[in-house]
């Protein structure tokens, strides 16, 4: 069964101030006991921010229709940035291969995975254009990722 993950109740308010802080969350995630609240396990989620993290240098399959990068980036790319990202929208077919998460995924390969894409990106200096904003900085970019994985682990619930 499908969860509406935009009527989801019960999330975390999470906030990164960097990437060190994102790893941290996730190992001690990777460490307990997490009730998950959305339609993803732990590990696919892991999978999927890591492979959000190495689309900002390999770019992105797929690239917003032009009326929202026209219309809605300029509008919502401050508010993406810095207060975050909704959750609910779905990953545009012909992204799917390159985002969507394998249904087999396993707790130990997502955390190397997303260790592995933090230390990608922090030794990167050359950062590809995002599919909806285009050419962000590095601050940006960085904030925009952050951003992303706070709002897919505010699914992840640790157990006491």
């Amino acid at each position: 069964m499908n969860v509406n993950t935009k009527k989801v109740s019960g999330r975390r308010e999470l906030r990164f101030d960097s990437f060190d802080d994102l790893l941290a969350e996730a190992e001690r995630l990777c460490a307990g006991e997490v009730k998950m609240l959305g339609n993803w396990t732990l590990a696919q989620m892991l999978e999927h921010i890591a492979s959000g993290l190495n689309s900002t240098i390999d770019g992105s399959s797929f690239k917003a229709p032009l009326i929202l990068r026209l219309v809605l980036a300029p509008l919502m790319k401050k508010k993406f940035l810095n207060k975050g990202l909704a959750p609910g929208f779905p990953i545009p077919k012909d992204a799917e291969a390159q985002f969507l998460p394998k249904d087999d995924a396993e707790i130990d390969a997502g955390l190397k995975a997303l260790r592995a894409a933090i230390e990608r990106l922090i030794s990167t200096d050359e950062l590809a254009n995002h599919p909806l904003f285009g050419k962000l900085t590095r601050d940006e970019s960085d904030n925009f990722q952050l951003r992303h994985a706070e709002m897919h682990l505010s699914f992840a619930i640790p157990v006491d």
